[in-house]
């Protein structure tokens, strides 16, 4: 399994869709650069790029529990796993993604847990609640 923490959230598609395009690109840029980041961090252990379905798990954690929706948040991220070589593709038959919105209000970030989708299972869990550092499931 592959564990990236990005300290950062990413836009909404709303947000990407109302901005210039020179801006929009910029930010796609900037989200490749830091999956690359936590790709190649020594605490990362990446295995060699492999070509399959993957199942990928994207925990936002906001600082508030404002309503949001389950699907604004994907794009830049899943456009950044694919240009980093995470996975093959974003689409349906390359991928399978999972969403969670949790709280934290001292350390707003992106998780992203990428595994082989008949591994998938139980290796993270889905327990609902409160983490470990005070973070609350929205």
């Amino acid at each position: 399994m592959i564990h990236l923490v990005i300290p950062a959230l990413p836009p909404s598609l709303n947000r990407l869709l109302n901005m210039h395009w020179a801006k929009r690109a910029r930010i796609k840029k900037e989200w490749q650069r830091l999956v690359w980041a936590a790709k190649n961090s020594d605490l990362t252990k990446v295995p060699a790029e492999e070509h399959g379905r993957r199942t990928v798990n994207l925990e936002y954690y906001f600082p508030t529990h404002r309503r949001r929706d389950v699907d604004n948040y994907q794009k830049v991220i899943l456009d950044a796993l694919t240009e980093n070589g995470l996975i093959v593709d974003d689409s349906p038959e390359c991928v399978e993604v999972s969403v969670k919105f949790l709280m934290s209000c001292d350390h707003p970030r992106t998780e992203i847990r990428i595994c082989d989708a008949a591994v998938s299972g139980g290796e993270h869990g889905d327990s609902a609640g409160t983490g470990g550092d005070g973070e609350t499931t929205v």
